[in-house]
């Protein structure tokens, strides 16, 4: 997870600089390069921000599974004594 943190801070000052880049006069030709760029690198982001929301969503279901356990635990617990 430490590491889609850091590759996202990194993409997002990428993307900042072509940003700004784009922001200035610049070429036609150079401008086209920077907005495949600019589209490239909002693509991995995205993908590295949907990777960790099915991290989390994992994560919940897993907790989810491991509080319904507990539940039954307890319910059978109750049901013995």
């Amino acid at each position: 997870m430490r590491d889609k943190n850091k590759k996202i801070v990194t993409l997002t000052k990428e993307k900042e600089e072509i940003e700004s880049k784009m922001l200035q006069e610049v070429k036609d030709s150079e401008l086209s390069d920077l907005q495949k760029e600019h589209q490239a690198l909002i693509k991995e982001y995205e993908g590295i921000i949907k990777e960790k929301i099915d991290i989390f969503t994992l994560m919940i279901k897993n907790l989810n599974d491991l509080s319904d356990g507990n539940k039954n635990i307890v319910a059978n617990e109750d049901k013995m004594s």
